[in-house]
């Protein structure tokens, strides 16, 4: 795969509430509790959007101001497998980009 751009992801905290960032030309933020099937389909929409236009990789590089251990690791964990799953769409062959 040429010309893959990479998308550096951060956990940025509000509140109570964990997010992660995903740092795209318009930043796009996950909260970590949410349960809300609609905001987490809407994200990935926005993420597969993003994919159609320009083929990229999620980068995890978290943010030293977190402090809680188990959260960073979840954030981890959660980013390495949606690249895992947007890398595999982007080598489906029925996945078509926009021109």
């Amino acid at each position: 795969m040429s010309n893959i751009k990479e998308i550096v992801v951060n956990i940025t905290k509000k509140g109570d509430e964990h997010y992660l960032v995903f740092n795209f030309s318009e930043p796009v933020e996950l909260s970590l509790k949410t349960k809300d099937n609609i905001a987490i389909q809407n994200i990935f929409s926005k993420l597969i959007k993003n994919l159609l236009e320009e083929k990229y990789t999620l980068k995890y590089e978290g943010d030293a101001m977190i402090e809680e251990r188990l959260v960073k690791e979840v954030a981890s964990k959660y980013v390495e497998q949606l690249d895992a799953e947007l890398s595999s769409i982007m080598v489906d062959p029925n996945f078509e980009k926009l021109s």
